[in-house]
């Protein structure tokens, strides 16, 4: 190619050579006819044979350019020599720039990009006037997105929290008293003037008499609710009175009965019973009946001014009931407990609990204790007459736990489960996971074992059983792949024949999620799909094995069956 380039510049110098010979021809003659010459040579000869030699060269050029431009045409282009390499991201795609050793020719080939990796950043709450959300960071962009949206807070209505005095009355004093206002929403204790505010019908009583106290939502709470307290007149002391009862969940016409104790003996023993909401539940003598959904309190006062409460929770009678477990196998010692559901969803769910054999286990508001090798069933039984049973099996401790690997290799953002192993004589649902480096390995279930790799490093995952027993494993976190090679991309097999085939990835990346899927089971059928594969052929035929990383990279095999 550059001797064409030299003869093409040889050709242009002679070109104009031949262009000004013949302009020079032109001014001698010119200048003998002033000067009276006659002797010389005329312009057209002179420009005759510039032509000549003009078209002489221009002949000669060109057909060495076709001899050229035939010798670059049938070059084969192997493009060998890398001029510029470009890595691909998650924002821009990849390139290889190569270049032909022979004619110079260049070709460009380009990478997809390669998938964000998201992890969480930060969880923004739900307020009243906007849902929450998850945002997620792509480590190596920062690119950011939310999900995990979640509805705005729903407003409350204040007759459905649980309001609470700390004293339903006062003895009569030369001072003014008051209770202290307590409000509580789902297990959540509300804040004086951010949730509600609280007024009084006589700040500064003194007198006895019955006062009234007013708790009023705000922000997140509307509506009102009003109870009352008492100031009494000081009369016989009486030190304490015991309820049989601090709480009790029942259902809507469901009844049970209280009582109270009073000390010492001698002390006068008359007991008023109050319910602060009467439309939730009634009391009359001690015995409380459920009138509608709702919370009360049931108070014993005594003449003095004493008192004690029972707090009490009306929910609908369940139509059906259902135990979290049926089946469960537990080791000597160990406890675990049952959870209830109901339909409707927020019935009752107060029951009473039962053994079939209570030296193997037994059950106390839910809570099962295994006692001793054997079998027993479980029975949850409601006041309305439902039940639901779980049949449980109980085994020896076990006397070790392992992971059956000391080690393992995932990638960033893979997620593995590490399961505890144990012999088969024996059982043990408790089992606890744990991590000594969350920064590299977070735990996603700390009752399964499944984890995710969050970063590059090393992490020791480690399981304790109920009874105290131990084992660890080491999970060592690389970067993720991005790219993958089969063993093979094309086997021709017999029908009956099997044969393996495996997927490599950079020493440096990690990767223990590795599946195989055949396009056509028919043809050639899967015996072993994960991490390594292993299949036989069944019937004549062509199918695609294809073997897919954790994150999405995929490679294709095409097995002939003959």
């Amino acid at each position: 190619m550059k001797n064409t380039q030299k003869k093409s510049n040889n050709w242009i110098r002679k070109a104009i050579t031949a262009a000004l010979t013949a302009a020079a021809a032109v001014f001698l003659t010119f200048t003998a006819n002033a000067a009276g010459l006659t002797d010389v040579p005329n312009v057209s000869e002179v420009s005759e044979v510039s032509e000549i030699s003009e078209v002489s060269e221009i002949s000669q050029v060109s057909e060495q350019s076709k001899e050229q431009s035939k010798e670059i045409s049938e070059c084969t282009h192997e493009h060998k020599t890398v001029i510029n390499e470009k890595a691909a991201t998650c924002t821009a795609k990849g390139s290889t720039i190569s270049q032909c050793d022979e004619c110079g020719e260049t070709f460009t080939q380009t990478t997809p990009m390669i998938r964000h990796n998201y992890v969480k950043s930060r969880v923004q709450k739900p307020t009243y006037d906007q849902g929450g959300y998850t945002v997620y960071k792509c480590t190596m962009c920062g690119r950011i997105i939310r999900l995990d949206r979640t509805e705005p807070l729903k407003r409350v209505n204040m007759s459905d929290c649980i309001i609470t005095l700390d004293k339903p009355g006062f003895k009569q004093m030369s001072y003014a008293q008051r209770p202290i206002v307590m409000v509580e929403y789902e297990d959540n204790v509300l804040t004086l003037n951010r949730d509600y505010k609280v007024t009084y019908s006589n700040y500064n009583s003194k007198a006895v008499g019955t006062y009234y106290v007013t708790v009023t939502g705000i922000n997140g709470f509307t509506g009102s609710v009003k109870t009352s307290y008492k100031i009494i007149t000081p009369s016989k002391a009486v030190e304490t009175i015991k309820m049989n009862k601090m709480s009790a969940d029942i259902a809507i016409g469901q009844s049970f009965q209280l009582s109270s104790s009073i000390q010492p003996s001698t002390a006068d023993k008359t007991i008023k019973w109050t319910s602060s909401n009467y439309s939730v539940a009634s009391v009359s003598n001690g015995k409380v009946t459920g009138r509608r959904t709702g919370f009360t309190v049931i108070t014993a006062e005594t003449n003095t001014g004493k008192y004690t409460n029972c707090f009490v929770t009306v929910s609908p009678a369940p139509t059906k009931i259902t135990l979290s477990k049926t089946k469960l196998t537990m080791g000597i010692g160990e406890s675990f407990c049952l959870n209830i559901s109901t339909t409707p969803y927020a019935a009752c769910k107060t029951c009473n609990w039962g053994s079939s054999d209570t030296s193997v286990a037994v059950a106390v508001n839910g809570r099962v204790t295994a006692k001793k090798a054997g079998t027993t069933r479980i029975i949850a039984r409601t006041d309305n007459g439902l039940t639901a049973g779980c049949d449980i099996v109980v085994k020896p401790a076990s006397p070790n736990v392992t992971f059956g690997t000391s080690s393992i290799t995932i990638g960033v953002g893979e997620k593995y489960t590490l399961s505890a192993i144990i012999p088969s004589d024996t059982a043990a649902v408790g089992r606890t996971y744990y991590t000594d480096n969350p920064n590299v390995l977070s735990i996603i279930n700390y009752d399964t074992g499944a984890v995710v790799g969050a970063r590059v490093g090393t992490a020791k995952l480690t399981v304790r059983l109920y009874n105290g027993k131990t084992a660890t494993c080491t999970v060592n976190v690389k970067k993720a792949p991005t790219y993958a090679t089969l063993t093979k991309t094309n086997i021709t097999m017999k029908v009956g024949e099997t044969a393996t085939l495996g997927i490599n990835i950079p020493g440096d990346t990690g990767c223990s999620t590795k599946t195989f899927k055949s396009s056509n089971n028919n043809i050639v059928k899967m015996l072993q799909s994960s991490g390594s594969a292993s299949f036989k052929a069944m019937k004549k035929g062509t199918a695609t094995i294809t073997a897919t990383l954790y994150n999405g990279i995929q490679r294709t095999c095409t097995v002939t069956v003959i």
